[in-house]
């Protein structure tokens, strides 16, 4: 089951982007070839997308809380598609109003009746 934070989720859409080695490069007039300098390693930010179901309309708003309190904190995914994922930082999550269920089967929670997504931007860090 993909989670994040240690959170249980319903899904999550998306896949982290690894921290790569950043490079430069150059040339000089009147030489042949390329330049290439290695500048560092850094990641790129990406988007996920988390959706959850809660029993009531408290929980969304607790869940959406809780989400966006981890902003500019350190997170670790497990994405369950490609695997697990830590030290990844939090840069914004941005709430979808929750929708309500009318019927459920399965989920985080029994008989959840709201369905609370979220949009999350991050960046991996070594």
């Amino acid at each position: 089951m993909p989670s994040i934070a240690g959170y249980p989720l319903i899904s999550l859409q998306g896949a982290p982007v690894p921290v790569v080695d950043q490079i430069q490069t150059w040339t000089r007039p009147g030489q042949d070839g390329i330049g290439v300098t290695k500048i560092g390693r850094r990641g790129q930010p990406f988007v996920m997308v988390s959706m959850v179901d809660v029993a009531d309309a408290d929980q969304a708003a607790a869940a959406t809380d809780t989400f966006c309190a981890m902003q500019g904190g350190f997170v670790s995914v497990d994405s369950g598609s490609s695997g697990f994922h830590g030290n990844l930082l939090v840069l914004h999550v941005d709430p979808v109003e929750p929708v309500p269920i009318a019927n459920s089967v399965g989920g985080v929670v029994n008989n959840g009746r709201f369905l609370v997504q979220h949009r999350w931007e991050l960046v991996a860090c070594d």
